[in-house]
């Protein structure tokens, strides 16, 4: 389900090497019929041209706190209040810094701060930084204040080693997107779902079974996740991936 729908998402892109991954990011959010305006750190453009931006949204990026156009339509006080989210992705470390400090140096932290909207989170840093005591404080910081954050994975990293800190697969993050904004119509139930083919012993070689696909089963689930209720998925061999929230007990 679409739950994303012509939801105002103001999408905020920080300089670090996962920058142009936010360009498939844009692109998602499109086919989910979601109403995107971009703010772009100064330090986007040294990773990717703002031209890919502006062409791939049909419209002018924001990144100028001081330009005259924009602060004489108060831009980062329209920007702020003009949208449903906020989603910062990728999130380098300097500005998740910036965040749970309540800095205020440029159009996105202004906007940050001006804004009572939903904020959101996707980092994508080095290991060691991830790791930092300093940005685990800042994390904690910014959790204590409502912030979603959605936590990096770990893969392989533009410095060749292999850790946390890689940005979330970008189709995950729109599914994590699409269940905040769910109505939670469930919360406080627990939903058991059982799907898949069973196999039934006769003998030792022989096995009763079914051409069950699952696909049902793992729907249902899914949905009732989205809407807030506990769901644990009692599930059948199948090649299915349940969505995040959903406990899978796999059975033969």
């Amino acid at each position: 389900m679409n739950f994303l729908k012509k939801k105002k998402i103001l999408l905020v892109v920080t300089g670090g090497i996962a920058s142009y991954k936010s360009l498939d990011l844009i692109r998602r959010l499109q086919e989910m019929d979601v109403d995107i305006e971009c703010i772009l750190t100064k330090n986007v453009e040294k990773f990717v041209n703002i031209l890919s931006f502006e062409s791939l949204l049909g419209k002018k990026t924001h990144s100028n706190l001081f330009s005259l156009d924009e602060e004489n339509n108060m831009s980062h006080i329209k920007l702020a209040n003009n949208c449903d989210a906020i989603l910062i992705a990728p999130c380098t470390a300097n500005f998740l810094s910036k965040m749970a400090n309540g800095s205020a140096d440029d159009l996105a932290t202004n906007v940050l701060l001006a804004s009572n909207k939903l904020k959101i989170v996707a980092p994508a840093m080095n290991t060691l930084m991830w790791t930092n005591k300093i940005v685990k404080k800042n994390l904690t910081s910014l959790k204590k204040l409502d912030v979603h954050v959605l936590s990096p994975q770990t893969g392989k990293l533009a410095c060749g080693t292999k850790g946390s800190g890689k940005l979330m697969e970008i189709s995950e993050i729109v599914d994590e997107l699409n269940f905040i904004f769910s109505p939670k119509i469930l919360n406080g139930l627990k939903a058991i779902v059982t799907a898949g083919p069973s196999l039934e012993k006769i003998d030792p070689v022989r096995f009763i079974s079914n051409f069950s696909t699952g696909r049902q089963g793992y729907e249902i689930a899914n949905s009732l996740s989205a809407f807030g209720a506990k769901t644990i998925l009692i599930s059948g061999p199948t090649n299915i991936e349940a969505a995040k929230n959903v406990e899978v007990i796999e059975v033969m």
